[in-house]
């Protein structure tokens, strides 16, 4: 039976998300078969669309095994054929799910490292040069996590998603407003005092034409700048292995130290990875009101109004780059209770509400 709210996802994501046009070629990646309803609906709005689908359907019970049994050969090896499909699409459509997103939780973390390094060119390619989005279909596991009943969770996923995405970047126009000219960004709050420069930074608006559902406005901090330290609220999650009360000391731009109440021995792999592990690659600003509830999902965690995250690792050129690195991991602290957002020593933002006037 057709469900009316996922067409309107789907023709958001075709339509306004990417795009599409007469002629575009458009691939649609697929990742777990469950998602089949969304995909379906994504795959006819792009006929309509006049675009050209090529559906790529995976499983992540491949990537675990793949990680699991392979050799560094075997894991190192990435079909050229997906760069060369990839190579001539003008759009990217990724629907993801999952039943377990705790699948990679307990593999070797350096063959998972490994994994993500050799598939580093493909994601770049996808994000420099496609016109992408990428979404999640949402599950009961998902709904698990939540704290939601299924029903409920899906409800919460229509809402964060099928909303006036104009309305969402006047919003973010204002915010940048306040930005405007700004150097020195101070972040206070729960045991977190934390300074880093955004000077000749552009601002990036997240309004619903990468992913989805969205709301987030990020800056590229200057690499070696930021100074002091930071207690995340919710835990850190990277290929399912949860990071929870993360706190990070910083120097010269670097982590210094880093402590964790569990699993800090497979953080502090993940930001040796490479040189640029270790920076903050993004100052993100969550600006989606709709989403209020931490989900263990970043792509719905990092909008929630009212908080911040940072993002150790790789550095989105379009806000002016400065550090490279093969993760680039997400992490929220919440500052709608006792948080602020100053900007050259002036408070933008206070327990999650901006101050524009």
């Amino acid at each position: 039976m057709k469900n009316p709210k996922m067409t309107e996802i789907a023709k958001i994501l075709v339509n306004y998300s990417v795009k599409v046009k007469p002629g575009d070629r458009v691939l649609v990646h697929c990742v777990e078969p469950h998602s089949m309803p969304l995909v379906e609906e994504v795959y006819k709005e792009v006929l309509h669309a006049g675009g050209l689908p090529f559906v790529h359907i995976e499983s992540l019970l491949f990537k675990y095994l793949l990680i699991k049994e392979g050799t560094e050969e075997q894991i190192e090896f990435f079909p050229p054929e997906m760069m060369a499909i990839l190579k001539t699409c003008q759009c990217y459509i990724s629907v993801r799910s999952s039943m377990n997103d705790r699948l990679l939780t307990n593999l070797d973390f350096n063959k998972v490292a490994l994994y993500e390094k050799s598939r580093e060119e493909y994601l770049r390619y996808r994000v420099d040069k496609t016109r992408w989005v990428a979404t999640r279909y949402p599950t009961p596991t998902m709904a698990h996590d939540a704290g939601m009943a299924t029903d409920e969770f899906f409800e919460f996923y229509y809402d964060a998603i099928i909303q006036d995405w104009n309305e969402q970047s006047k919003y973010q126009d204002k915010i940048i407003d306040l930005f405007k000219g700004g150097k020195k960004v101070r972040i206070t709050g729960k045991d977190t005092d934390i300074t880093f420069s955004i000077e000749g930074r552009k601002p990036i608006k997240c309004i619903g034409d990468r992913n989805m559902p969205d709301g987030e406005l990020y800056f590229a901090p200057v690499a070696d700048s930021t100074e002091g330290h930071i207690h995340f609220d919710f835990p850190a999650i990277h290929n399912g292995v949860e990071f929870p009360d993360l706190y990070l000391k910083f120097a010269n731009g670097r982590v210094v130290e880093a402590k964790a109440s569990s699993n800090l021995e497979k953080f502090e792999k993940l930001i040796d990875i490479d040189s640029g592990a270790r920076r903050i690659g993004e100052f993100g600003i969550g600006t989606n009101f709709k989403i209020q509830q931490f989900i263990k999902n970043i792509l719905f965690d990092e909008k929630i109004g009212g908080t911040i995250h940072l993002a150790l690792g790789n550095a989105y050129g379009e806000s002016g780059g400065g550090n490279d690195s093969a993760i680039h991991m997400d992490i929220i602290k919440d500052l709608r209770t006792n948080g602020k957002i100053e900007l050259d020593d002036r408070v933008v933002q206070e327990n999650g509400k901006f101050i524009f006037s």
